[in-house]
């Protein structure tokens, strides 16, 4: 057990050398790397949406049709939809 308590102690030691940054120089560092992160976030979950549609366009455009994808929008929610799309897996995969 004599490892693990050496170890935290002079991790505590080390702690203390450190010259921690003052308060004016902190808060607008982690305001320019919550602000990075912010947009990268955003702009990741663009590229993903976007990457996605066009997928779904190639697929759409040159991939077998898939009734239960196609207009899901307008047709959500419709018992005919609904059972029209399970009639059809079924023929697909009898």
């Amino acid at each position: 057990m004599a490892g693990p308590v050496k170890y935290v102690k002079e991790v505590v030691k080390e702690g203390k050398r450190v010259r921690w940054p003052k308060r004016e120089q902190l808060i607008p560092a982690i305001v320019v790397v919550i602000s990075i992160s912010v947009f990268a976030a955003i702009f990741l979950s663009l590229e993903d949406y976007t990457a996605g549609s066009l997928i779904q366009q190639i697929k759409a455009a040159f991939g077998k049709s898939r009734p239960h994808l196609v207009n899901k929008e307008k047709h959500n929610g419709s018992k005919f939809r609904r059972k029209a799309v399970v009639h059809r897996y079924h023929l697909l995969h009898a």
